[in-house]
């Protein structure tokens, strides 16, 4: 049985109309009747929805791609799922954070309830790279604000006199960055910290890249949300 089908089933089962439901979800109705016919699927937040008002497992609505794609679970469903529906220019960006990722071999999947910090490594050039901070970083490492998702530790002087040696950057990801605002760019693999005017970003060095030099392969990383400064004693 496909989604919707299921779909259906749980819905029926519940003893609602498509327009009891649409109106529980806060949809329209014409919306209810195309995901359970398959036209289209609903984005994360009407899919958590959905779960949370029929009272079914997630499973159960997608048992059957689970088992017909058997390396896929849940998880990776729901992310698929959503992958689809997203525009190009954020498809790339999610392409190039995996493939960053990937490259950098930076773990940093358990973020979430844990004071998770990572080095960027400005030392030889602005143009970063980002490695595992040692255990002595994390243990130190201020307490996170709710407004970002990660801290990075700057290590070395090339982004002086703005950031210095030891100073902790905060970043919130988000697919694009305001125009005047200051965020974190991936340009080649590298990490840039830059200010965003119109389709140009300006590094704290005065390095310009076009957001649109495919060649660069320029991506809004993360929106900076706070730089923590270290104090030197003098």
């Amino acid at each position: 049985m496909s989604f919707g089908s299921r779909l259906r089933d749980a819905r029926i089962s519940r003893g609602m109309t498509q327009q009891k439901f649409a109106d529980k979800l806060e949809i329209s109705i014409n919306s209810v009747a195309n995901y359970e016919r398959g036209i289209s699927f609903p984005k994360s937040d009407c899919l958590y929805k959905i779960f949370s008002s029929l009272g079914y497992n997630p499973d159960y609505f997608f048992q059957d791609e689970i088992e017909d794609k058997g390396s896929f679970w849940f998880e990776e469903s729901g992310i698929l799922e959503i992958y689809r529906h997203l525009n190009e220019d954020n498809r790339r960006y999610i392409r190039t954070v995996l493939k960053h990722e990937e490259d950098r071999n930076v773990d940093i999947s358990n973020y979430s309830g844990v004071k998770t910090c990572i080095r960027l490594d400005v030392s030889e050039s602005s143009m970063g790279k980002l490695v595992s901070c040692d255990k002595w970083e994390r243990f130190n490492a201020p307490n996170m604000p709710d407004n970002a998702d990660f801290m990075f530790r700057v290590y070395g002087d090339c982004l002086r006199p703005e950031i210095n040696n030891g100073d902790y950057i905060f970043i919130r990801y988000a697919p694009d960055i305001p125009n005047g605002k200051w965020g974190m760019f991936n340009v080649s693999g590298y990490s840039v910290i830059a200010r965003r005017l119109g389709n140009r970003i300006i590094a704290v060095d005065g390095k310009g890249f076009e957001l649109s030099d495919r060649n660069k392969k320029v991506s809004p990383y993360g929106r900076i949300t706070a730089i923590y400064k270290i104090r030197k004693n003098r």
